[in-house]
């Protein structure tokens, strides 16, 4: 045996209720004096996360032995042991914190150890896990041993590579022989049982969400764990607090606001008090498809059943002021576009009775903050096919899994009238087609709708009058086309023209010209006069403002054998359906 050159360190982050408990080492344990014992967690035969239960009526003195496995330096460990009490949620004891020893042929850690804990309950946990070790390797070369590689970058290992798992596991005694041992209930490990929200022991691919109201600004206790990805801000398992006024996040998990979890660096956690005022918010907890209560794929937290989050209200004497709504934490859709595939185009009518506050909700791919979606929703007004909202331009948040996943939510206000709502897609990653993680709700992709406390007289319907404003239109088109729209105008009028087709190198290869009786041109599609219409760069988009004489006139649009509605061979434009031109009467020029 090599004795180990670890030193005992404090633990820190948050200091528990319970006092740190007062600890040496021992190097021998006299079996016929010590007391009963109080839990014991041996038997491991593959990756697991085990707990056991015990009852200190009184200040007690404990005897622990624990074997485990890690490197020899004693740097990281991959079994180990801790304890956790039970109403701080955090530990009291940790088997990396005391000293141990390593043995050479099994390449196991034993630590055998004294604590004293005040009154309490607690919990003896033992994981093996899958994780990373610092480098410690032999450097031979033509099977001549040149010496060691040592460092403090890791490589990954599975979770029985190093040590004996045979031998494993983790037993606490209490040092009095006349001990006697206090009964156990069931519900005794529950975390936070007063909390009246409790999203905790989440699974893989799992999603909750409460409704609350605050009758008065109010100081609230927030406890959430979360699986952090390294080298970015965005969490894979994370926490939120949403105001149910603006729609706007107040609270997330992020580096900064959180720290470490204990077990594997990516467990992360936030302990504190969040102030409120009064108003209706939304906690939420999310988590992807690794990592998990479910199933850890490293070390688990401190904490393994708390992952998710909690809320109470910090001062007894104030939790009347919060109140847990019942149903539903968000109102429902009257309007949605679900579950949209690649290269698709979906559109939804709707219309309002009068002004209304809704609240629209889109998850789409970004591929970075500052850029637009690439599946992306918006809401036209029919009448002029103007754009009222977008999903671009506003905050996003992560919507889960692949960081391009992302999430906009907002509260709007629309006057009463015909909109169309729309949603489209480019040709990678998207429902049932995802090319990188999908989002924790995946069903979701796409755009929905709601009013927002409409009373017992809603003013949002779907559906409404199918004519969209437009005195003529030829969109959308496909390839190969040229469609030509005869009109009339009886006196002089003026019109708006939009226009969406395919140009490159200065020239027009889908494009709209508008020509008199004669065959004449009136107005043509020039490149030099177009702008981006979104997606690929050969995507131009034009608005001309005419005035026309009466006569008689012909609209046409013409397309190539490639690139147009229904088969794009570069990322459509960002309204898909208008490719092609339409034609809007405007109101009369002021004199």
């Amino acid at each position: 045996m090599t004795r180990s050159t670890r030193r005992r360190t404090a633990i820190a982050l948050v200091t528990c209720a319970a006092a740190v408990a007062a600890s040496t080492a021992i190097t021998s344990v006299d079996a016929e004096a010590r007391g009963p014992r109080l839990a014991a967690l041996d038997g491991f035969r593959r990756p697991a996360t085990r707990s056991s239960v015990f009852v200190l009526p009184a200040p007690t003195r404990l005897e622990i032995e624990a074997v485990g496995a890690g490197d020899r330096h004693g740097r990281g460990l991959l079994a180990h042991a801790w304890i956790l009490d039970l109403e701080s949620r955090w530990p009291v004891w940790t088997q990396q914190d005391a000293d141990g020893e390593w043995d050479r042929r099994s390449e196991n850690w034993t630590t055998r150890d004294e604590v004293t804990l005040p009154a309490g309950t607690y919990a003896l946990y033992f994981a093996a896990h899958d994780g990373q070790l610092p480098i410690d390797a032999e450097l031979k070369i033509l099977g001549i041993q040149l010496g060691r590689i040592r460092g403090d970058f890791k490589r990954q290992r599975d979770w029985d590579d190093v040590g004996d798992p045979h031998d494993w596991g983790a037993w606490v005694w209490a040092a009095d022989s006349g001990f006697e041992p206090q009964p156990v209930t069931a519900e005794t490990s529950e975390p936070y049982p007063d909390a009246p929200i409790r999203l905790l022991g989440l699974g893989d691919g799992e999603m909750k969400e409460v409704r609350f109201d605050l009758s008065s600004q109010t100081d609230l206790e927030l406890r959430a764990i979360g699986e952090y990805v390294k080298g970015s801000p965005y969490f894979a398992d994370t926490a939120w607090l949403v105001d149910c006024d603006t729609w706007e996040r107040v609270f997330t998990l992020t580096p900064e606001t959180t720290e470490p979890a204990g077990g594997a660096e990516k467990n992360r956690r936030f302990a504190g008090k969040i102030r409120l005022e009064a108003g209706s918010y939304l906690l939420g907890a999310a988590t992807d498809e690794t990592h998990s209560s479910e199933k850890w794929n490293a070390a688990p937290p401190w904490d393994p059943e708390s992952w998710g989050a909690a809320l109470w209200v910090a001062d007894p004497a104030e939790r009347s002021e919060l109140t847990v709504r019942e149903g539903a934490p968000r109102p429902e859709p009257a309007v949605a576009i679900a579950r949209v595939r690649n290269d698709e185009f979906e559109s939804r009518r709707f219309y309002l009775t009068r002004e209304a506050k809704l609240l629209v909700r889109g998850v789409g791919e970004q591929t970075d903050d500052d850029e637009e979606f690439a599946d992306v929703g918006w809401i036209e007004r029919v009448s002029d096919l103007d754009e009222v909202w977008s999903m671009n331009g506003h905050v996003s948040y992560p919507a889960g899994g692949a960081r391009k996943n992302r999430l906009v939510e907002d509260s709007i206000v629309l006057p009463a009238g015909n909109y169309q709502l729309c949603y489209t897609t480019d040709g990678s990653h998207a429902y049932r087609s995802w090319n990188e993680e999908k989002p924790f709700d995946p069903d979701f992709w796409g755009i929905t709708v709601a009013e927002i406390d409409p009373g017992g007289d809603p003013a949002l319907h779907p559906g409404g009058n199918d004519e969209s404003g437009a005195l003529l239109s030829i969109a959308p088109v496909g390839d190969d086309q040229h469609i030509v729209k005869r009109f009339e105008v009886s006196e002089t009028t003026r019109v708006r023209l939009l226009a969406i087709g395919e140009g490159s190198d200065g020239e027009m290869h889908d494009y709209a010209w508008l020509a008199d009786e004669s065959g004449r041109p009136v107005w043509k599609m020039e490149y030099d006069e177009t702008g981006r219409a979104g997606g690929a760069v050969k995507n131009r988009q034009i608005e001309a403002n005419l005035e026309l004489p009466a006569g008689i006139y012909e609209l046409h649009y013409e397309t190539d054998g490639s690139h147009a509605f229904g088969d794009w061979n570069s990322t459509p434009p960002r309204r898909p359906h208008l490719w092609g031109v339409t034609l809007f009467e405007l109101p009369p020029s002021n004199p």
